[in-house]
């Protein structure tokens, strides 16, 4: 099942116009970049992915960073939005250190 949601988010009328009617899409060649083609899939992307990611993170666990302070989050999932995979969800953890420690740097899976 597939929802289209449109939000018009101006009162300019030329943008709300052009946001509107979609030309054709334009194959993209080899070598170059389907935003740059077909501009209006790299807005809707944006908006799609600034929605995703601004939704809700839960903090799985709290720990220890050295530099950053006490009690800070050191295990989270978020979602994430690509064109390709669609909506999904991103588990990140803080890298350790070779004495425990937790790092200042993610890894995502």
């Amino acid at each position: 099942m597939y929802v289209q949601l449109d939000f018009v988010v101006t009162t300019n009328m030329r943008f709300i116009t052009w946001g509107m009617h979609t030309d054709m899409e334009k194959p993209v060649k080899d070598g170059e970049n389907p935003e740059d083609v077909n501009p209006k899939t790299a807005v809707r992307m944006i908006l799609l992915r600034a929605i995703a990611m601004g939704g809700q993170t839960k903090v799985l666990e709290y720990g220890d960073v050295p530099g950053e302070g006490e009690h800070v989050p050191v295990e989270m999932e978020r979602y994430d939005f690509t064109f390709n995979e669609g909506l999904y969800k991103v588990h990140r953890r803080r890298k350790t250190k070779k004495n425990g420690d937790f790092a200042k740097t993610w890894d995502s899976h």
